[in-house]
């Protein structure tokens, strides 16, 4: 008997022959729901890199009946706060232990409204 085991995706930018974006997701036993990481590099934030790796994560967590995302940020990264606020209305957090619990439905297709407005992921 065999038994099928899925640990989540991760997506990566790249810009000549240096990641400069990676995003993953692991989905929790049982349920619709999976912790999401996002790592920008410094020299690339701001350039939509962040949203570009988090949309196509989102259209794959999708396809997999991921329904919401959640994650930490340190309370000090206000820069990462205000990214994930970006994506959704709906983004909940809580402020506990000096960091940001998050829980947010999986985004939709935001990618290109970023990019047009110059940039901010």
């Amino acid at each position: 008997m065999g038994v099928e085991r899925y640990d989540g995706e991760s997506v990566v930018a790249v810009a000549g022959n240096e990641i400069v974006g990676h995003a993953m997701y692991v989905p929790s036993p049982d349920s619709r729901e999976a912790e999401v990481a996002v790592v920008v590099e410094d020299s690339w934030q701001s350039k939509c890199v962040g949203t570009l790796v988090l949309s196509e994560l989102a259209k794959r967590a999708r396809k997999r009946g991921i329904e919401s995302f959640t994650g930490t940020v340190l309370g000090e990264n206000r820069r990462a706060l205000d990214f994930f606020l970006a994506t959704s209305s709906e983004v909940r957090y809580e402020l506990k232990d000096g960091s940001y619990l998050l829980r947010a439905p999986v985004p939709g297709d935001f990618e290109s409204a970023c990019c047009l407005a110059g940039g901010r992921g």
